[in-house]
């Protein structure tokens, strides 16, 4: 590795990388104006609205970090592609892309779990069951089907999860990415992955999956992206609802 530890490489690799924050700020993403949801103020104390304004919070900075992450990969992108040494290249993927993508693949499997844990909490101390502010629980899914329903935006919230944050062909994707990626066997945005395949009892063969393509991931998160932000949004709506519900009773 003795271009790594070369002066001129190092500089090389500096160059590109002080290139990052002006092109990352000149990035534009449509449909990213996402305000902080204004959670209404009541008695000091109130366990409903701390645990709405917590869970608010975390699922804005889901969002954000979306966006923020998004953005930086589409600017790193940018860079890459105009970097024609392989071992530079490669270099700059594996220590300056790479993690960001990993983290910006983790974040709708995040989002979704805070969003289903907080309307599962909002849900239940809305009815004066305080018992799932206990983390110990793991029914989380399962209590989310049972116990959100009961309103028509509660109703709407699992449609969202189901639909558009667990079934939907890219959060299945970024579920898959994440198992493999934790668990298994995992291709990088530089190198592929080589598998042995059972075909048959008695036979095996190789199979072969290319690096992840970046483009290609981009569009994905994008995608996810936006359906967060609409997922985010209806939190709001969800959590207004059973305030509401709950101060007229």
């Amino acid at each position: 590795m003795a271009e790594v530890n070369d002066d001129s490489f190092a500089k090389m690799t500096a160059g590109l990388v002080e290139r990052h924050p002006a092109l990352y700020y000149r990035m534009v993403l449509e449909d990213s104006h996402i305000p902080l949801h204004a959670v209404k103020r009541g008695f000091f104390g109130d366990t409903f609205l701390e645990v709405f304004r917590q869970y608010n919070n975390a699922l804005f900075d889901s969002v954000r970090l979306m966006i923020r992450y998004e953005k930086s990969l589409m600017a790193w992108g940018e860079i890459v592609a105009g970097v024609d040494d392989k071992v530079l290249r490669d270099t700059l993927v594996m220590d300056y892309v790479h993690p960001v993508f990993m983290v910006a693949c983790d974040l709708p499997n995040v989002f979704k779990d805070r969003l289903v844990r907080g309307c599962v909490k909002l849900s239940t101390v809305a009815k004066g069951d305080y018992s799932y502010l206990q983390e110990r629980r793991r029914d989380w899914y399962d209590a989310f089907r049972k116990k959100c329903v009961d309103v028509p935006l509660g109703m709407k919230v699992c449609d969202v999860v189901d639909d558009d944050l667990y079934k939907d062909a890219d959060a299945t994707h970024f579920r898959e990415l994440h198992g493999s990626s934790m668990h298994d066997l995992s291709q990088s945005l530089v190198s592929g992955l080589e598998q042995t395949v059972s075909v048959d009892n008695c036979i095996t063969m190789q199979t072969y999956i290319g690096a992840f393509d970046l483009n290609k991931e981009l569009e994905a998160l994008d995608r996810q992206r936006r359906r967060i932000q609409k997922a985010y949004l209806l939190f709001g709506e969800y959590g207004d609802a059973l305030y509401e519900g709950r101060s007229s009773n």
